[in-house]
């Protein structure tokens, strides 16, 4: 539990989440990291797969869910203050789409804030990944 405290805490600190704030979470899962940002005042838009929008719905009912597609993000260009994704970008079939797509959403000024543990295979991003 410590070690999922500990990232969770380092992806809140890299957001510094404000209240008026708009948040996309990417790969939200059951929204739990979206619940945080919330509870610090933002407004949050946990995107997840199908899959998991019952449960998300279930485990933090006062989130509005969004199944979406990362490649292909239903929202207008420069919405958000922050865009997030947390051990999700690598389950993405492509990821330099999905880059492309969080930066078009993200507002000028924004933060991108990417969690992954994996080992790039494109040179030019496994650069500036590590």
């Amino acid at each position: 539990l410590g070690a999922i405290d500990t990232w969770r805490d380092l992806v809140v600190a890299a957001v510094e989440p404000e209240p008026g704030q708009t948040i996309l979470d990417l790969a939200a899962g059951t929204g739990t990291s979206s619940a945080t940002f919330a509870a610090r005042g933002a407004q949050v838009y946990p995107d997840i797969s199908t899959g998991m929008l019952a449960v998300g719905k279930q485990r933090q009912p006062h989130l509005h869910f969004v199944a979406g597609d990362a490649t292909c993000l239903p929202y207008a260009d420069n919405s958000f203050d922050a865009v997030t994704i947390s051990y999700g970008l690598r389950n993405v079939e492509d990821p330099q789409k999905a880059l492309r797509e969080m930066l078009r959403v993200t507002k000028p000024g924004g933060r991108v804030v990417i969690c992954e543990f994996s080992y790039p295979t494109w040179a030019p991003f496994r650069h500036v990944y590590t």
